[in-house]
């Protein structure tokens, strides 16, 4: 059963061989289904849901060899998520390269993904 204190989402990964083209008439096609996540007006359960989540997944890529550093502290997150009054929330992979596992490449979502659950 779906938390009510997440709001809908989902992710998509380009499995190999479909083209850019594809993928994005196929994420055009869930986002017309789904909608398009918010990236204003959340409450403290739903940002203390999505900081967790990103925390989790910047671990994995820190284990995975991806990244590394101190994760963002939850103050920080709040700061860049309310700066300016524009609402953007921390992605911990940008900026991160694709990496061959298995002699294929996978970007950093795809070895470390973040729950659909959690926008």
């Amino acid at each position: 059963e779906a938390d009510p204190a997440v709001p809908a989402a989902f992710s998509t990964n380009v499995p190999d061989g479909m083209t850019t083209q594809q993928a994005l008439s196929i994420e055009d096609s869930c986002q017309k289904n789904v909608g398009v996540p918010p990236t204003a007006d959340f409450s403290d359960s739903q940002l203390k849901a999505s900081y967790q989540a990103r925390v989790d997944q910047w671990t994995c890529l820190v284990s995975a060899g991806l990244t590394s550093g101190p994760v963002k502290s939850f103050d920080v997150f709040l700061s860049d998520y309310e700066r300016g009054g524009r609402k953007s929330l921390w992605e911990p992979t940008e900026g991160l390269s694709d990496v061959t596992v298995n002699g294929a490449p996978k970007g950093p979502s795809d070895v470390c993904p973040r729950p659909g659950t959690a926008w």
